[in-house]
Parts: structure tokens; C-alpha cells; sequence
């Protein structure tokens, strides 16, 4: 939903009206800048930023929207600029925040990743995925009450979230709660069925309970998914 609100935007921009060529070519440009090709996402938002008429909220918008394609490819710093440069246009700018702050993980810089994320929240309180990226830079440092404290909030917000159930479930496991690792991991799994790192997740819980039949069944059905070397990577 949010991605269409986002095209619909776009869709007039400087007032183009309705059913016009430029406005054609604009709400083109726009759902390919929200599209999940990277590459094209890229050339498309940069497209729209080149274009006139724009107003400070819209181009914000297309600026997030680029550096989320620009972190997909795995450029950093360009990703970083956009960011920037649409909290600039656009101070109140919450998905601008969350973006940054999954740059800043992405980069191994937690303290500002959980400072934007922070951000990003107070700006919009009902952001499942800013609550999951903060509660992902709190469990890499270490800090599991608050990235249990999260990654609740965040499941609360958007239930059907097995990121963040998995997440939640392997800090379960670091601390030995293995009942309720169990059934976050299921609840993963019944979401989305091919999450291998879910699989690997309950093999490590049923090692804990001693269960070593059950826990090769789990491991064997992550490496049936996610094929020998990520396995090993895991």
C-alpha cells in the first residue's frame, strides 16, 4: 500500500493532469523507482529527480526511494547521500530515518543505525520495520532486552512479520528459552514456509532439548533450501 501511495504521488507531478504523456511517462518512471529491480529502480528514481516541478515532499520521496534501490545493490554511500539529501529536503521524513538507519547496519555503524531507527519511530510510531531494524542493531550489540522489547513491538504492529519472529526467536535461544524460541520459529514458518534460517533455527532448538533426530529433520530442511554453501555460511 505504501508503494502505491507513493506512485500515486508521483503520478502528478507539477500538477501534470491526468491522462497527459508527461504524466504517463512520470507514473511509468515512478513504479519502476518503486519497483524491485534495483538497477532499473535507480535510473528511474534518477529520471523523476531530474525532472521539473517537483515539490520538496515529492522528491524527498524519490531520494528514499533511490537509496533504498542503491542499498539492494550494495552501494552504500550513494544510498547514504539520498538519505541525506531527502532528510534535508524533508526533516520529518520517517521512511528517510529508516532507510538511513538500515544503511548505518549495513555499514557495522549500530550506535547511528539505532539513533535514526530512533528517529524514524518517533516520527512514525506504527513502523513494524523500524522497530525490527532497531531491535536488530540492539541484538548485534549485544543488548537483548531491548532487542526483545523490539522485536515485539514490532511483531504487534504487523503480525504476519517472520523476519522479525526469527529474530526474536534466536535471542530466545542465546538466552535458553527454548519453549518460546519453538514457537516464534513455527510461527516464522507458518508465514513463510521456505525460511531456511527459520529450519536452522529450530534445529538449534531441538539440539537444546536434546532431540538430535528432530534436530537433523530441521537442518536438513535448511540445507534442502538453501543449498550446501550458504548452509555452511550460516
Amino acid at each position: 500500500m505504501r508503494r502505491l501511495v507513493l506512485i500515486a504521488g508521483l503520478f502528478l507531478f507539477g500538477g501534470l493532469p491526468a491522462g497527459s504523456a508527461a504524466a504517463d511517462d512520470n507514473q511509468n518512471l515512478a513504479a519502476l523507482c518503486a519497483g524491485p529491480d534495483a538497477n532499473r529502480a535507480i535510473s528511474a528514481c534518477t529520471d523523476l529527480l531530474n525532472a521539473e516541478g517537483q515539490a520538496s515532499a515529492e522528491k524527498a520521496g524519490v531520494f528514499t526511494w533511490r537509496a533504498m534501490a542503491y542499498l539492494k545493490a550494495g552501494h552504500t554511500f550513494y544510498a547514504m547521500s539520498d538519505c541525506d539529501s531527502a532528510i534535508e529536503l524533508k526533516p520529518d521524513a520517517a521512511d528517510a530515518f529508516r532507510v538511513r538507519g538500515q544503511v548505518q547496519s549495513a555499514i557495522g555503524d549500530d550506535a547511528r543505525a539505532i539513533a535514526d531507527f530512533t528517529k524514524a519511530i518517533s516520527l512514525n510510531p506504527t513502523s513494524a520495520e523500524a522497530f525490527k531494524g532497531r531491535a536488530d542493531a540492539y541484538a548485534r550489540k549485544g543488548d537483548n532486552d531491548h532487542a526483545l522489547g523490539d522485536y515485539t513491538r514490532a511483531i504487534g504492529l504487523k503480525r504476519e512479520f517472520p523476519e522479525a519472529l526469527n529474530n526474536r526467536a534466536n535471542i530466545y535461544v542465546q538466552e535458553g528459552r527454548s519453549d518460546n524460541a519453538l514457537g516464534d520459529y513455527e510461527d516464522a514458518l507458518a508465514i513463510n514456509p521456505d525460511l531456511a534460517v527459520a529450519y536452522n533455527g529450530l534445529g538449534a532448538v531441538y539440539t537444546l532439548k536434546h532431540d538430535e533426530a528432530r534436530a537433523i529433520a530441521e537442518y536438513r530442511a535448511s540445507f534442502k533450501i538453501r543449498g550446501a554453501a550458504e548452509f555452511l555460511r550460516a
